[in-house]
């Protein structure tokens, strides 16, 4: 049986997944973030799933934490909130978490969400949109069947347009949105121009003959498929 790691300060709700998810993972439950992260680091978890707030730490602060333990670079993180934002879930994308949770969540999907992003983490996931391409388990990125050297910022940024773009065709995001994905734990401190001056050398360096990247005046920046 697969074993899960769940961090949360609440107990009704420790209580209240423990219960859902036994029958499908061998779950050990947490309230102190800092037991937690002790026994996190020892990697004999399939899936950790953290609160995002905790006494002492965010969850955002205890995800950076346990990735810095070579057991724990891989292993399925998924975040869990009563406050289904935009925000948040953009900035648990951006560290890198496999989901985001909401705890008004139907029982069956969250129990399916945990299984279908674990079973990911075993194949190589690419995103596709027209003629851009993107191996994320090697972290290569086509254009035209032509490898982009991009920087670790023009990644994130393309991986975050794709990923919108692929889910909700048309959808724009703004830079608000954007720059917490980018930056999720500094993005207090990162300006408009800074983002588009990442943004503009994305632009240049994607050459593709069948995706637009579209900027909409004072509403934000979408993908499309010509």
């Amino acid at each position: 049986m697969l074993k899960l790691l769940y961090i949360d300060d609440d107990i009704d709700s420790l209580e209240l997944y423990q219960g859902l998810l036994s029958p499908y993972f061998q779950v050990e439950t947490f309230i102190d973030p800092q037991e937690g992260l002790r026994v996190a680091k020892e990697g004999q978890f399939d899936a950790i799933m953290l609160d995002i707030y905790l006494p002492g730490i965010t969850g955002f602060q205890l995800y950076e934490e346990i990735r810095k333990y070579p057991l724990t670079k891989r292993t399925p993180i998924f975040f869990i909130s009563s406050e289904n934002n935009t925000g948040n879930r953009l900035k648990a994308f951006g560290l890198g978490s496999e989901d985001f949770i909401s705890r008004d969540m139907d029982p069956n999907e969250v129990i399916a969400r945990v299984h279908n992003r674990i079973k990911k983490m075993t194949t190589s996931v690419t995103l596709v949109l027209g003629d851009i391409k993107v191996d994320q388990e090697n972290l290569l990125v086509y254009c035209d069947n032509a490898l982009l050297e991009l920087t670790q910022t023009e990644y994130r940024l393309l991986i975050l347009l794709l990923r919108e773009s692929i889910d909700t065709p048309g959808k724009v995001l703004d830079r608000q949105n954007i720059i917490e994905f980018v930056w999720p734990l500094d993005h207090e401190k990162v300006y408009p121009r800074t983002l588009s001056t990442h943004l503009t050398n994305l632009r240049k360096k994607l050459s593709s003959k069948s995706v637009n990247f579209v900027s909409i005046r004072q509403k934000g920046f979408c993908l499309e498929v010509k």
